[in-house]
């Protein structure tokens, strides 16, 4: 200490979100002005993250996340393949609802060297989901796309990303155990 530079930095590709999760500041009726707008992050200004990442020698941890979900930035995979030629971080995390990973995004986003992706979900049955995240997308897909994803990586022998799904811990015991059967 001091440290030369951040051991982690967090690049947001989006404030925008499909979800109105119940508990984020994404579903405030006011939340366009709170955040001073809705935005996806540039590639001129995703070049000018990335050089200065590179000036400092990279970070330990570069993460793909803040408020938005990932995926609703169409230039979130081409993010990801420059911050790993470049060395900008030693390890890449992106984090995402999942409920916008397609499968035309999965020989992309296993090429692009990610890795670890997070998959965040809100609830441990269809009726929490929808109730904590006012979103019309099933956990059932959500569920398949994980799936999806998880046999194309390991029938075309990608070692990442390393893909592992989080709720945040229930108050009832019933939901957690329903949490970690279905995933």
């Amino acid at each position: 200490v001091p440290l030369p530079a951040p051991l982690a930095l967090y690049v947001e590709p989006t404030n925008v979100c499909n979800f109105r999760c119940v508990f984020c500041p994404e579903s405030f009726k006011d939340y366009e002005d709170i955040a001073g707008g809705l935005f996806k992050l540039a590639p001129d200004d995703f070049e000018r993250i990335a050089s200065q990442v590179e000036d400092i020698g990279g970070v330990q941890t570069l993460n793909f996340y803040m408020m938005g979900e990932p995926f609703a930035n169409r230039n979130l995979l081409d993010y990801i393949s420059i911050a790993k030629e470049r060395s900008l971080g030693r390890k890449l995390i992106l984090t995402s609802n999942g409920s916008l990973l397609k499968k035309e995004h999965y020989a992309r986003l296993c090429g692009s060297r990610l890795d670890y992706l997070r998959i965040s979900i809100y609830g441990s049955n269809e009726d929490t989901h929808r109730t904590n995240t006012d979103s019309p997308v099933k956990l059932a897909r959500i569920r398949e796309n994980v799936a999806e994803l998880k046999a194309f990586r390991d029938a075309n022998g990608h070692a990442t990303p390393h893909i592992y799904v989080k709720m945040i811990k229930s108050a009832r015991a019933e939901e957690n155990a329903e949490f970690l059967e279905s995933f």
